[in-house]
């Protein structure tokens, strides 16, 4: 049995992230419900944390990020995350993510199907994610600002 043969791929397009429009990106929810993804359109803020919790693996295959965020809420939840390994998702996956090159839909393939079909990969993925969640947060992120902010002034 192969993805081709056990599960429908569909692709979710959101134009809006946090209130701020931004470029159409398309973002894959693989759901434990049938082993089928369902197309979500925009999704409220508040909505989010159950559906990554409830996602099987959550699949970005962006070519171009800022950071990513997106993932990092995924991995916030415990939710395997398969990325693409350009730009800088390597960075925020860590350990903790699958990659694959997102010019290769037989890449992206093997991944989803990894993931699909390993209950242990899984679980170990799950709790990897979780871990290196914990490596990003918003007051490190001011800490270090700040940081930077006062070496460049000499204070």
């Amino acid at each position: 049995m192969n993805i081709k043969e056990s599960f429908i791929s569909v692709f979710t397009n959101w134009k809006n992230f946090h209130g701020r429009a931004c470029r159409s990106e398309y973002w894959y929810f693989v759901l434990s419900v049938a082993l089928i993804a369902f197309v979500l359109g925009f999704v409220e803020d508040q909505w989010l944390p159950a559906i990554y919790a409830n996602a099987m693996a959550f699949i970005y295959p962006s070519l171009h990020e800022g950071f990513g965020l997106p993932p990092l809420e995924a991995m916030t939840c415990g939710t395997p995350v398969l990325l693409s390994n350009a730009s800088s998702l390597p960075e925020v996956g860590g350990d903790a993510a699958l990659y694959f090159d997102p010019l290769s839909v037989e890449a992206i393939e093997e991944a989803i199907e990894k993931i699909i079909f390993d209950v242990d990969l899984q679980k170990t993925m799950s709790e990897k994610s979780l871990i290196q969640s914990k490596q990003f947060s918003w007051d490190k992120t001011a800490q270090q600002t700040e940081e930077v902010y006062a070496k460049v002034l000499g204070l």
